[in-house]
């Protein structure tokens, strides 16, 4: 992690106040620079504004309806001149819509680009019509780009050209709601709003191996990567899966499900922000825990020595994704290179120990102090980012050594 934090943008839906933004700042501060975005524009009428400009619409089926409750619609002629003045203002409000749609798309575009710092390229998280705007910039900007998107209640088409922009993205992570209502609204409005379908009902379409679905939310990535040969599992970080577009299902989510609590966010929007498979990192931040209760446990004896070193050996030779191996041989890789640098001749393996008891007490403190709802110590949360805390640990154990 940079020392300047990444930008994360989260974009809300259609008549919304975009309340779960507040829930995600709280998971998201303490690692990146996180703007949530807000548009007025569909605060009022949104899902018919979308579509057609609702004031023009209501005024034409009103008089319309009048004309004929009065009986001006008499005869053939002006059945005619009504339908005409009819498919005009109809035309006239799809005309509309449209100019508010870019509108906003354009909105969007600049306050994404004009709020990332030069040279980087910021995370998405997007619900519902957010997916949309995403979308729609993507297709309509060149110089807009990104890392890593999140959508949820995506109003997407499932056949949106994402290979057309590949070269402006890494993932774009669908999280398809077996019980969403809204994108399957959307994909009968498709045939008025251009690229807009039910991806988030569906998933997306597209080539093998470029997109990929997984109908088991529990397996994640897995299936899809490419294991590093210093990984006897077969494991690694996401950055090694070779599909770009990946639909994760979620049978049982309706439209706003992934909005309930912050454990969501929590256990698969932070590890995907930084590439790292959300089950192994949860495994991994559950392993740290153990060992660290197991050793306060020694301390009190009220733990065996045998189940704290059973712990500490699941840590030591678990293979986490991001270690490529297991993290015993990243921890000795990474003490080889510093310590060489300071006093060649020392055995990375003598301080292996060290740093492994650093890395799980680090983040098992990150993890308590996570569980706080106020007065957090942000800079101590900063060690749920694996690779923090394990150069923050041989940091410690360079200080014990160094002559």
């Amino acid at each position: 992690m940079s020392a300047v934090k990444r930008s994360v943008f989260s974009l809300h839906g259609i008549g919304k106040q975009g309340k779960w933004q507040d829930g995600v700042k709280t998971i998201l501060d303490p690692f990146f620079r996180y703007e949530p975005l807000i548009y007025p524009e569909y605060r009022k009428w949104g899902g018919y504004k979308v579509a057609l400009e609702p004031l023009t619409g209501v005024l034409v089926l009103g008089a319309f309806a009048a004309m004929i409750a009065v009986g001006w619609v008499h005869s053939s002629i002006t059945w005619v001149i009504a339908s005409a003045a009819t498919g005009i203002v109809y035309f006239g409000a799809r005309v509309c819509a449209a100019f508010l749609r870019d509108r906003v798309i354009d909105s969007v575009y600049v306050q994404i680009t004009e709020g990332t710092k030069y040279g980087s390229l910021p995370h998405l998280i997007a619900h519902s019509f957010g997916t949309y705007t995403v979308g729609m910039a993507l297709l309509k900007y060149p110089a807009f780009a990104f890392d890593t998107a999140i959508f949820s209640g995506c109003v997407l088409s499932k056949a949106f050209p994402w290979k057309q922009v590949s070269s402006r993205f890494e993932h774009v992570y669908n999280e398809v709601a077996g019980k969403d209502l809204v994108p399957l609204v959307a994909s009968l409005i498709g045939w008025i709003v251009p690229k807009m379908g039910g991806a988030g009902r569906s998933g997306f379409s597209g080539p093998n191996g470029f997109v990929h679905s997984l109908s088991d939310v529990d397996a994640f990535c897995r299936k899809c990567e490419h294991p590093s040969p210093a990984c006897a599992k077969g494991c690694s970080t996401l950055s090694h899966c070779a599909a770009r577009i990946h639909n994760v299902h979620y049978k049982l989510f309706d439209h706003g499900s992934f909005s309930i609590g912050q454990q969501h966010a929590r256990k698969y929007w932070l590890p995907l922000l930084w590439g790292l498979d959300p089950l192994l990192y949860d495994e991994f931040i559950r392993a740290c825990i153990r060992c660290a209760e197991l050793e306060i446990g020694l301390d009190r004896n009220e733990a065996l020595v045998s189940d704290f070193n059973e712990a500490e050996q699941t840590l030591r030779l678990g293979c986490w994704g991001w270690t490529n191996g297991s993290l015993e041989a990243f921890v000795i890789k990474e003490l080889d290179i510093r310590l060489r640098q300071l006093c060649d001749g020392l055995n990375p393996e003598r301080s292996v120990g060290l740093v492994i008891r650093g890395v799980y007490s680090a983040v098992s403190l990150a993890a308590g102090e996570a569980n706080k709802a106020t007065a957090r110590d942000d800079e101590l949360m900063l060690a749920l980012f694996p690779r923090i805390a394990v150069a923050r640990a041989i940091k410690g154990v360079l200080a014990a050594v160094r002559p």
